[in-house]
């Protein structure tokens, strides 16, 4: 089980380690950076099914 995910130098996150478990709820104002790290699962998680950062970055990973 993935435990912690760190993010150096993506988005809006110069480093930043945000530690899961099980059940992680992310909750903050807008424009906090929730979103990004959604971002940043849905790139770990493309790169691992075998998908090219073109295809996660262009919309065909995740899509249909």
């Amino acid at each position: 089980m993935i435990t912690s995910v760190r993010m150096v130098n993506f988005k809006n996150f110069a480093d930043e380690t945000l530690k899961v478990g099980p059940l992680t709820v992310i909750v903050g104002a807008n424009a906090s950076g929730k979103s990004n790290i959604r971002d940043a699962l849905r790139f770990l998680h493309g790169i691992g099914r075998g998908y090219t950062l073109a295809e996660i970055l262009g919309g065909k990973y995740g899509a249909g």
